[in-house]
């Protein structure tokens, strides 16, 4: 069951979540209304700005998982220096990327990559199997 304080956005809306208690609005007024805001986005999806990061509220946490730059690296970069802002990310986008911030405190990586897990490379295979038995005459 999902909090009354759960809040949500997507291009689409999700009716199961929000039969689970999960309220969607619009982007802007989610970020100003977050303590963690996450991403979860198709890979090379901009989503966030300079201004979708200046409403995200001090002390606030980034968790980005991503396949992809969802930002302008310099506006994540601009934000991330600014105050107590905490970010938490895998290694998703490239090493170069995350070299201008890897040894910064405020940052937290997980050398588990969010889209490449056991389970989601499992899941595509079978995926593949599946569509290989569908066009097989």
């Amino acid at each position: 069951m999902c909090s009354s304080d759960l809040l949500y956005y997507s291009l689409t809306r999700k009716p199961k979540l929000e039969e689970k208690g999960a309220k969607y609005t619009e982007l802007h007024d989610l970020i100003k209304a977050s303590d963690i805001v996450s991403l979860h986005t198709p890979k090379n999806l901009k989503i966030f700005s300079a201004q979708e990061f200046a409403l995200i509220p001090k002390g606030a946490i980034f968790v980005n998982t991503t396949l992809g730059k969802a930002f302008d690296e310099q506006e994540f970069l601009d934000w991330l220096g600014k105050g107590d802002n905490l970010v938490i990310m895998d290694y998703s986008v490239s090493p170069d990327f995350y070299k201008q911030f890897k040894d910064l405190n405020n940052v937290i990586f997980s050398e588990q990559i969010a889209g490449r897990t056991t389970e989601s490379k499992q899941r595509m295979s079978m995926k593949v199997v599946k569509n290989l038995e569908a066009n097989t005459p």
